[in-house]
């Protein structure tokens, strides 16, 4: 059982640091996407500013964006480093290997029903196993006490052949009885019966742990996969839409320059939480019940 559990939580180790990787990329490559973006933005403003039609703070507040986006880039590429480190002890691979790059972002596995999930947390899940099995050998423990409130009988048989003289047989009965068990037998059966009790109910205590930290987790998955359709279908179409009308107006003196930088603040964010939320929950579901992060039974599982 403890292999088994050293197993799923080293795969969701792996898996969660492979998720967080995939979304520093896939940040990565966003950014340096909006870079052209507000390129465009800032020349947009500075053309405007040499013929009077906008003033110097617009020109100011471009160049001010674009440097924090050179910001989060390079904290995203300390992120990178630190992640990739990580991975490459939990895969022992040498300090030299490059890792290769992240697969592109794919629509995540439907959520199962917790219903589901819970029936696989209690015949697969290595650490309710492990406490079901303690139970098990406590009641074990019990009846040994037990046994000795009852009397012990021995029989004995021997046969011993003298050669010229007659066979000789030896028969005996050996009964042993507890004439003190208010002493020690009681004493053994009731540590047995406490140790008993104490297994079960670190026994229901995991089982009600697990399923509250199941609970959660399915609740952030179904949250997440609600988040990835908003973004997906609603929010980032709507946005683009919104910072390409913004653009166009400012240009033509419609709008001011804020509300295009509000446009394609709001654009560019919207793009970094779709990636964070695509990769998210689901790989910390599997070692709960006994399952890989891609949601294959563990070995010995059934």
């Amino acid at each position: 059982m403890l292999r088994d559990t050293t197993v799923l939580m080293v795969l969701a180790t792996v898996a969660s640091s492979y998720a967080e990787l995939t979304v520093i990329e896939r940040s990565e490559e966003i950014l340096r996407e909006s870079f052209g973006l507000l390129g465009f933005t800032v020349e947009q403003a500075a053309a405007r500013y040499r013929v009077g039609e906008a003033s110097q703070q617009d020109v100011l507040r471009a160049t001010l964006e674009r440097g924090a986006l050179e910001e989060r880039l390079t904290m995203l590429e300390r992120s990178r480093a630190a992640v990739a480190a990580a991975l490459k002890s939990l895969l022992d691979l040498e300090e030299w290997n490059a890792l290769p790059r992240t697969a592109s972002l794919a629509e995540p596995r439907p959520v199962e029903a917790i219903d589901v999930l819970n029936e696989k947390l209690a015949g697969r899940s290595p650490a309710l196993r492990a406490a079901q099995e303690e139970r098990l050998r406590s009641e074990t423990a019990l009846r040994l006490p037990r046994r000795e409130y009852f009397p012990d009988f021995a029989v004995m048989g021997a046969y011993m052949n003298k050669e010229r003289l007659l066979p000789e047989w030896e028969l005996g009965v050996r009964v042993r009885v507890p004439l003190y068990y208010w002493r020690r037998q009681r004493a053994a059966v009731a540590e047995a019966r406490f140790a008993e009790r104490a297994a079960e109910h670190a026994r229901r205590n995991t089982q009600v742990g697990l399923e509250a930290r199941l609970a959660d987790l399915h609740a952030m998955a179904e949250a997440s996969s609600r988040l990835v359709r908003l973004y997906d279908e609603a929010l980032i179409p709507q946005a683009r839409l919104t910072l390409e009308s913004a653009r166009a107006s400012y240009a033509v003196g419609r709008v001011d320059f804020l509300t295009t930088l509000t446009a394609f603040t709001a654009f560019l964010e919207y793009r970094l939480r779709y990636a964070e939320e695509l990769v998210r929950a689901l790989a910390e579901i599997g070692p709960l019940v006994g399952e890989t992060p891609l949601g294959e039974p563990s070995a010995g599982q059934p």
